[in-house]
């Protein structure tokens, strides 16, 4: 089965999962996608659109290639380190028209059918019986410290793996990142994207995590964190293109984790503590807004594909709500659905939720979050998990009544249409404000305990306090981004509690939190040696 990305707007973490465990069903030939009108009923502009340009033949905006555009600018085959990383993985699955795209745009030769690939570890396991169980290894020993004795697959998979995780090391080095987007038919919305980014970067960068976790448990710390820097690096680059945020944050993110446990270990010296500190501080960090912006141009294609005639019977019925909405596009006639008005409400909460993403007290924005997903949800619930056949009941009525108005009123139908957009668009929509400042809080723990392994290293034990550490390791101490207090730091024997109380907002006592769907994110977000 082809490895294919098919991204819906925000439901881009839901379908990615899916990609990633394989269940995704075969694409749609381009003789099984329908040919385009010759003219599109919707206005270019701000409020539609969003962009301006380059516009299609047929009067569509050709999001595709804005994208391609947008993060080509600058980057040369030399700089590109998608170009090493393209060498590292090699050809193999690729479909062939995407491929053939990709090494034009790139300005690259035609890569040989056999080399010195990466493997995955899920095609390196020598027999299906061992798969789950070396799967369920690579779990552990990307998040912790272990040996070759421990895990004997797994070190031969990385031994195996030497040549393109240099390929990948040399990468990671260079400046700039771009991975031309290819559609693999003439007619097709932007989920119909094929990203090697997203499964099989990824996995590179996975095993570098792992190779890095396997230096630590040898004692090899100063290995380990250019390994983790390099598998950093190579989340950023990912997670920095139009639909790859959450493969590019999983990466950095196991990363950073990585690096927290190093400067937990009690082994640094205070050479390495005061190094680690200052590279620490370099990192980059994914924008969560161009993330929301590329999101709302992927929604905004997808209107446009339907609108356009486009069909998302393929694939669709794999999932309840696309399925509802493509129902609707095809029971309803083109002038009972404003196109243009469905963009524009879509824009609308676009920029409502950029908005509270911009508000600079935790608290305002935090409450100011939670009723606008309250909001939406309300708009949402009424489809989510109705029954097929009472949904195409209401749809038939819906439909009937809006034909025998005199003259033929469509503005009930373009409601429906948008609150289906959100039911099957928005399944996460609000919590990327909310799981963006877990992320930053938990990137500001890291640096403050390599701060305070220095600190020790130099000193022989931890500070009483935080504010100890400024001016000589850190210039200033941050506050809890989410309550907007001070950090919570107690001293422990030899060792150190550090939290923040997380967005319920309530000190748990350094009680560390999770996710369910009755709770949402409830616990402190905590960093400790004990």
């Amino acid at each position: 089965m082809r490895n294919l990305l098919r991204n819906f707007g925000l439901t881009v973490v839901i379908l990615l999962a899916v990609l990633s465990a394989g269940f995704l069903p075969g694409l749609a030939t381009a003789a099984d996608t329908p040919k385009p009108p010759t003219k599109v009923n919707i206005t270019i502009s701000r409020e539609t659109t969003y962009i301006l340009g380059p516009v299609n033949e047929d009067g569509s905006v050709n999001y595709l290639e804005y994208f391609n555009n947008k993060y080509s600018r600058g980057v040369t085959k030399e700089n590109n380190a998608f170009v090493l990383l393209l060498t590292a993985i090699g050809p193999k699955s690729i479909d062939k028209r995407v491929l053939a795209g990709i090494l034009t745009r790139l300005g690259m030769e035609s890569l040989p059918a056999k080399g010195e690939y990466f493997i995955n570890l899920y095609n390196y396991a020598p027999a299906l019986k061992h798969k789950k169980k070396v799967n369920k290894q690579f779990d552990k020993a990307k998040n912790g410290p272990w040996s070759a004795k421990d895990y004997p697959i797994l070190a031969d998979w990385l031994k195996a793996n030497e040549k393109p995780l240099a390929l990948a090391q040399k990468a990671a080095q260079r400046p700039r990142y771009f991975a031309p987007m290819v559609y693999s038919s003439d007619f097709a919305p932007l989920l119909d994207l094929y990203l090697l980014s997203c499964n099989r970067v990824k996995r590179v960068a996975g095993a570098m995590i792992c190779r890095a976790m396997l230096k630590y448990g040898s004692g090899d710390i100063d290995g380990a964190w250019v390994d983790l820097l390099t598998a950093h690096q190579i989340g950023q680059y990912v997670g920095q293109g139009p639909f790859e945020y959450i493969f590019g944050h999983w990466a950095s993110n196991l990363a950073r984790r990585g690096m927290a446990k190093i400067a937990v270990s009690g082994k640094l010296t205070a050479k390495q503590a005061r190094r680690f500190l200052a590279e620490y501080n370099k990192l980059p960090r994914l924008d969560r807004f161009a993330e929301m912006e590329n999101r709302r141009l992927c929604t905004l294609d997808t209107i446009s594909f339907l609108a356009e005639g486009g069909s998302l019977d393929t694939w669709g019925g794999a999932f309840d709500g696309l399925k509802k909405l493509n129902q609707m596009v095809k029971t309803a006639s083109p002038n009972l659905i404003d196109w243009n008005e469905v963009m524009r409400a879509i824009n609308r909460l676009y920029d409502r939720q950029i908005k509270i993403y911009s508000i600079s007290n935790a608290s305002e924005r935090e409450l100011t979050r939670v009723k606008f997903v309250k909001e939406i949800r309300k708009l949402q619930a009424e489809y989510w998990n109705m029954p097929e056949a009472r949904y195409l009941s209401k749809l038939k009525d819906l439909i009937e009544n809006a034909r025998k108005s005199q003259p033929h009123d469509g503005k009930q139908v373009t409601q429906e249409m948008i609150k289906l957009v959100l039911a099957a668009d928005f399944p996460t929509f609000g919590r990327v404000i909310e799981a963006n400042e877990l992320g930053l809080m938990h990137d500001e723990l890291i640096g403050i305990a390599l701060a305070l392994a220095a600190y020790k290293a130099e000193k022989g034990a931890y500070p009483q306090k935080l504010a100890e550490l400024s001016p000589a390791y850190l210039k200033t101490i941050p506050a809890d981004r989410i309550s907007g207090k001070p950090l919570i730091y107690k001293t422990r024997d030899k060792g150190f509690l550090l939290y923040s109380v997380g967005t319920n907002q309530l000190d748990d006592g350094g009680k560390k939190g999770g996710w369910s769907k009755k709770k949402g994110w409830y616990g402190d977000i905590i960093i400790e040696v004990k």
